[in-house]
């Protein structure tokens, strides 16, 4: 019972809870598997060999962000400890039935068409109970019964795969059927147990509205989005018991002895390892070089950029900065008022963001004819949309389709449904980390999906709220109702429509400017995918071959023993991580500065060294001013997740805010070679938060805290106050303020070029140093809010204490770095800034 439960958790069926915490779970469930499931004192070394090399790759596996990978790396642990175990029959069974359930999590993220399959079941298993469910609710009352059944059937149950439980249906059946596959009738009489329970539980979801509100604000009661756990609960009692006490059937699927068990171990080996990279891989990278990405003028935003007299976060403007990015990856972008044949026909991806404005005459047509003859389109919507006519632009294009963009919202449950996206197997979304917000959804529609459309990014943790006309900008209630589908919420889809191809979100935020500096990744891979097509794997002839493939793999693992199921799992979690990561670096693009301006306007926000700020761009602690600052300055502002050679290299200016992961020799070195080749890095430290930077900033020769005058004294905090830093003409100066400032010291050797003092703290010692080394400069700033909103720019543009201090030292300081200089102007002798 604890490897089951152990794979429900690997799998994240078992309801919201914290990656971390469901990896914990998965841990402490195989330690139960391990000490309980081995008789320590009998095993001897080969055994205990394999329980060390199953267990030591099956913890690897399940730190993996491929849900398959995960259950594989449960399999091989409950397989090894099985090994060690000869007679334990049933451990072997476990071991089949999560094997099957890896291939089957697997499977359904590879295979469009057994999504499709396993969501009807699941809506239909809903859609009775959830009646049934009403029904009784009504009948509680013999004196509502006249009125309860005379009135008319209530809103459906809409749930999808997460809140059926249809995985526990599949894990605990295939066990069912692994251990009793000669007594029908206890199959027979499980099956109908499992499904009875799970007929129960989505009944009281049925009634669950009332119910969870009330517990909602019980400390640690269970709540809505923690229901499947209770399928876990009722469905692991039912088959104890079933266990316990029914005897199996007398030859169990792994006791078919094959007269040729090595040929079996080498078939499940090969099977394991080739289907799941036949299923994930696609032939060829993404890239956008020498492409043009077309965008329509209809779109409910604007163009604009972040400019110098404008402040705030409605300064940031809509999409003003695409033309950069997909300039920096090779492309060349335009928006066009019109969609011509003449635009189309020069046009590699076309971008439609929510269009609200009635077509041209003839350019829906000629958007349909473009994606028939060849052409990749994408398309954003929005939520709960309905124009004058009842209807809603986007869903005029996506007509030729099977896909729409319904009148409601996608809602999650933890904000930017942070840990809640359930990613499908493609070039776009594969390989990508959950732990953020990276796909760059927020609150938009869900995307209605029938086959052949086939999703590509779920939100598995939220429900669509349907749109309330009357409401604030048509919104619903903002919870979930009988009728809103709740849990995998279908949030990008993607259909083939003649010789092209619709991608097709429910939200138009991913491409915005604010947010595409932390997606940049994942936007790179969708116009990259879309302009170069590599051959992808949701190819018609590759599912149908995949689907046999896993079919005799499943096969194959019902007819052999240990070792082929210690061979299968290991191969399988190994094939699932390593194909998805290559997929990952088949659809890496990089920025690349160096190809849209001189100097280089790439700039970087370091988020791979855990910087001290707030991830919540407008808070207090948040940095979105600071990036808009840099935009204002000619730079394109992206976060750096993955800090390698190649994308410094690419890069002209790299901002690392009170880094708490250290930085180690080899990033050293890469900083050094970048800086040295042209590059600036810049570095802000308070001295409680100087550790993790300590080593790098005296590569460049600086020390925090430090005052070479008192080298004995302890290091003394200087607070906050303004200092000046450029003198006006009539003998005044402007100021720069500080939050939390520092001394920094020059330690560097006699013979290292002397750092230049940018500005001065209390006691006329030194808070912001730089020194040029090479071609590119070091600075550092002693103070870790020195980028913060509050030391620069307020969420609603307010001056700060009636200036604009920071602002202007920004721009007087990068004007310097890109040799375009720039001076703040007296105040005393003309305005100030806005």
């Amino acid at each position: 019972m604890a490897g089951l439960a152990a794979a429900l958790c690997a799998e994240g069926s078992i309801g919201l809870f914290g990656y971390p915490l469901l990896r914990a779970l998965s841990w402490c469930l195989l330690a139960v598997v391990l000490v309980g499931g081995v008789a320590w004192r009998r095993t001897g070394p080969r055994n205990l060999a394999w329980i060390a090399a199953g267990s030591l790759l099956g913890f690897f596996a399940t730190s993996s962000i491929v849900p398959a990978a995960r259950v594989a790396g449960i399999a091989l642990v409950v397989a090894a400890t099985a090994s060690a175990t000869p007679k334990s029959r049933l451990l072997r069974q476990v071991t089949i039935a999560i094997l099957i359930f890896a291939i089957y999590s697997f499977a359904i993220r590879a295979i469009p068409t057994l999504w499709h399959l396993a969501d009807t079941i699941s809506g239909l298993l809903g859609t009775i109970a959830g009646h049934a469910g009403s029904l009784v609710g009504k009948l509680s009352s013999v004196e509502e019964w006249p009125a309860a059944l005379a009135s008319g059937p209530e809103p459906p149950l809409v749930v999808g795969t997460t809140f059926a439980g249809f995985d526990m249906l599949v894990l605990f059946g295939t066990l069912l059927a692994v251990r009793y596959p000669k007594r029908l009738e206890v199959l027979g009489l499980g099956l109908i147990t499992l499904f009875g329970i799970h007929f129960v539980l989505l009944g009281v979801l049925t009634l669950s509205p009332a119910l969870w509100h009330a517990f909602a604000h019980e400390r640690g009661a269970i709540q809505t989005w923690q229901f499947p756990v209770l399928f876990v609960f009722a469905d692991g009692v039912a088959m104890a018991a079933l266990v316990r006490f029914v005897r199996p059937s007398e030859i169990v699927a792994y006791e078919v002895v094959s007269r040729k068990p090595i040929l079996l171990t080498i078939g499940a080996a090969l099977l394991a390892a080739i289907t799941p990279a036949f299923l994930t891989l696609p032939l060829g990278r993404c890239s956008l070089v020498g492409k043009r990405v077309v965008a329509s003028d209809n779109v409910y935003g604007n163009w604009e950029r972040p400019k110098h007299g404008d402040y705030g976060r409605l300064s940031i403007g809509m999409y003003g900065m695409l033309e950069t990015f997909v300039k920096s990856l090779g492309g060349t972008f335009t928006h066009e008022k019109e969609l011509t044949d003449e635009v189309l026909a020069q046009t590699d991806v076309l971008m439609l963001m929510y269009p609200h404005e009635d077509w041209l005459p003839g350019e829906l047509q000629r958007i349909h004819d473009y994606v028939r003859n060849g052409g990749a389109l994408v398309i954003f919507g929005e939520h709960t949309i309905r124009e004058k006519d009842g209807k809603a632009r986007f869903n005029d294009v996506l007509s030729i389709t099977d896909m729409v963009v319904p009148f409601d919202a996608a809602l999650f449950q933890v904000g930017g449904w942070l840990q809640s996206y359930d990613p499908h197997v493609h070039p776009i979304t594969s390989g990508i980390s959950q732990d953020r917000n990276a796909f760059g959804v927020v609150t938009g529609a869900s995307v209605t999906t029938h086959w052949p459309a086939r999703p590509l990014l779920l939100g598995r943790w939220g429900f669509n709220d349907l749109g309330d006309e009357a409401g604030n900008a048509m919104l619903g209630d903002h919870a979930y109702n009988p009728g809103e589908r709740l849990g995998d919420v279908v949030l990008i889809a993607e259909q083939e429509v003649g010789d092209g191809i619709v991608i097709a979100f429910g939200d138009t935020s991913s491409v915005t400017n604010g947010i595409t500096m932390g997606v940049h990744d994942f936007n790179a891979r969708l116009l990259g995918y879309l302009a170069a097509r590599p051959s992808s794997p949701k190819a018609m002839w590759r599912q149908f071959l995949g689907s046999l493939l896993l079919v005799g793999l499943g096969f194959v693992l019902f007819r052999s023993g240990c070792t082929g199921h210690i061979a299968a799992a290991g191969l399988f979690a190994l094939s699932t991580i390593a194909s998805d990561a290559w997929t990952y670096e088949l659809g890496t693009m990089l920025p690349d500065g160096r190809q849209v301006s001189k100097p280089n306007d790439l700039a970087y926000f370091d988020t791979a060294h855990l910087g001290k700020y707030d991830d919540e761009a407008w808070r207090w602690d948040g940095t979105m001013g600071f990036r808009m600052t840099l935009n204002r300055n000619g730079y394109q502002c992206l976060e750096l997740h993955d800090f390698t050679r190649e994308r410094l290299e690419r890069a002209g200016l790299v901002m690392s805010i009170a880094p708490q992961r250290e930085f180690s020799a080899k990033e050293r070195e890469m900083v050094r070679e970048f800086v040295n080749g042209g590059g600036t890095f810049i570095v802000t430290a308070s001295y409680p938060d100087v550790r993790a930077s300590k080593s790098l900033l005296r590569d460049f020769g600086f020390e925090v805290g430090r005052i070479n005058e008192m080298p004995g004294r302890e290091p003394q905090p200087m607070g906050h106050f303004k200092a000046p830093y450029w003198p006006f003409e009539d003998g005044t100066f402007a100021f720069v303020r500080f939050h939390e400032a520092w001394p920094v010291a020059d330690i560097a050797a006699p013979t290292a070029t002397p750092a230049r003092i940018l500005s001065y703290g209390t006691g006329n010692y030194p808070v912001i140093l730089q020194r040029d080394f090479g071609k590119g400069h070091f600075i550092v700033i002693g103070d870790s809010s020195f980028v913060h909103n509050k030391n620069l720019e307020y969420e609603g543009g307010q001056l700060i204490e009636g200036k604009r201090e920071n602002a202007d030292f920004w721009r007087w300081l990068l004007g310097n770095i890109r040799n375009e200089p720039w001076h703040p102007e007296n105040p005393t002798a003309s305005e100030g800034g806005k």
